[in-house]
């Protein structure tokens, strides 16, 4: 099987798995072979400037050193039996969101991007709009095209990586919206309704100014999503209790995936008691909880904790729960729970035996 028919068999998997609700669907692959979009380009966007890299020539020597190394490991990763499929996700980190929604620079450091608060009176909060001719936007519709014209059905892509309504606000109103939260409730809603309002916004503009190639699927960290669905970073669920959740996030969040094809979910192990909420949000594809240092791995949880693993197990028939970790040491133990939810296990371990992995998990898990 030629590597375009091998990785549109994955997709097809994985769009079976997400098509429908069956205890003990899983999805299983293998993580750190293949490069990382964000991290290639952040290292030109701290050499040179967002104007500099604005041209057709310099995008397409990026792009193409990209493509090129991506091409070098993905016959190393089809070797890998899991279900992994090879993803871009065109993203310049969070600070360039930010960038796009204020007008204000990003700047570039360590391998990572930020955008100072631009939000400080509430009285400028109709000064915000939405501007299509933004540079970090123009940008991410150059690049897009550009990686898409490379494309031979070799990989998937995302657009844009989207800071959820309740996490962009957070980047331009800074940590006082939590304090807003209490002396000024509306004005934070407004804040974060309008976050909302620009993603929707800004999918409409891709979907009118970006056609999707023949043989390209819509990806995000290595899972085929449905066509027009949307990524959003949502760390500040971590943060906050259960009735702020259901105040301030959950309707704003379900804005944005109803409005669109539905919603990849992340957030962190250190919000892993928001397992239940997050999963009520109408429009939730998947939820991602990724492994935190310093906090109770997921899966150790799981399996120790009896009424943890009855809450993960119960979100995950509403929306898959993807995971991330070793899971050398904990499959065979894990396998009963598997069987009782729908999972998908990013795996961070050493890929040598992940095929037998694999193998193991075939026998205890449904066909797609």
């Amino acid at each position: 099987m030629d590597t375009a028919s091998s990785i549109a068999e994955r997709v097809r998997r994985h769009r079976a798995f997400l098509s429908r609700a069956v205890a003990g669907d899983t999805l299983f692959m293998q993580s750190g072979i293949l490069p990382g979009f964000e991290g290639h380009w952040i290292k030109a966007l701290m050499s040179e400037g967002l104007s500099d890299l604005l041209k057709p020539d310099r995008i397409d020597k990026i792009n193409t050193q990209y493509v090129r190394e991506l091409r070098g490991k993905l016959n190393h990763a089809l070797r890998i039996d899991d279900d992994s499929v090879p993803t871009a996700e065109v993203y310049f980190s969070i600070g360039s969101v930010t960038a796009a929604m204020t007008g204000r620079p990003a700047s570039f450091s360590g391998d990572t991007g930020w955008c100072e608060p631009e939000l400080h009176d509430w009285d400028d909060l109709p000064k915000l709009v939405f501007n299509p001719d933004n540079p970090w936007l123009r940008f991410h519709v150059l690049v897009y095209r550009d990686l898409a014209a490379k494309c031979e059905g070799d990989y998937l892509m995302l657009p844009f990586i989207h800071r959820s309504p309740l996490d962009a606000a957070n980047g331009i109103r800074g940590n006082a919206l939590f304090t807003d939260f209490y002396d000024s409730p509306d004005m934070a809603k407004s804040l974060i309704n309008w976050c909302a309002e620009w993603s929707i916004r800004v999918e409409d503009m891709l979907r009118s100014e970006l056609s999707l190639p023949a043989g390209i699927a819509r990806g995000v960290w290595s899972v085929a999503v449905p066509d027009n669905a949307v990524f959003v970073n949502g760390d500040p669920v971590d943060l906050i209790s259960d009735e702020q959740h259901a105040e301030f996030e959950r309707p704003f969040t379900e804005k944005l995936f109803t409005a669109t094809g539905g919603g990849f979910f992340h957030h962190h192990a250190l919000g892993m008691r928001q397992v239940s909420n997050v999963s009520r949000t109408r429009g939730l594809l998947v939820q991602n909880i990724l492994t935190d240092p310093n906090v109770p791995v997921p899966v150790h949880l799981m399996l120790r904790d009896e009424g943890f693993r009855g809450q993960v197990v119960e979100a995950s028939m509403k929306a898959p729960i993807h995971l991330t970790g070793d899971f050398s040491a904990v499959l065979e133990e894990l396998l009963p729970v598997l069987r009782q939810g729908r999972f998908i296990l990013r795996h961070d371990g050493p890929p040598e035996n992940t095929n037998e992995l694999v193998e193991k998990l075939s026998r205890n898990r449904n066909p797609l």
